[in-house]
Parts: structure tokens; sequence; C-alpha cells
């Protein structure tokens, strides 16, 4: 697996500032591989 370089959406005195930060990072997903939106899952 291959990662994307980091991107960081706060800045940096907002961080130190905050007394939780929390990242998400996508391992895997289907709209990638081609596997299409289903009714009643992600709408």
């Amino acid at each position: 697996m291959v990662r994307k370089k980091e991107v960081v959406a706060a800045p940096a005195a907002l961080i130190a500032a905050a007394d939780t930060v929390t990242e998400v990072v996508m391992v895997k997903h289907a709209f990638p591989a081609g596997i299409k939106a289903m009714p009643g899952m992600e709408f």
C-alpha cells in the first residue's frame, strides 16, 4: 500500500490550542475499485 503525502487542514496554532485533534485516513474504499454507490448505503 502506498500512502499519499500528509495533508494538514488546520493551522499549527489551532492544533496546539486544541484539547483533542483527530485524523481520518482512508485505507481502502470501494469507489476507486469501480464499485458504484448503492441505495440505502451511501445515499
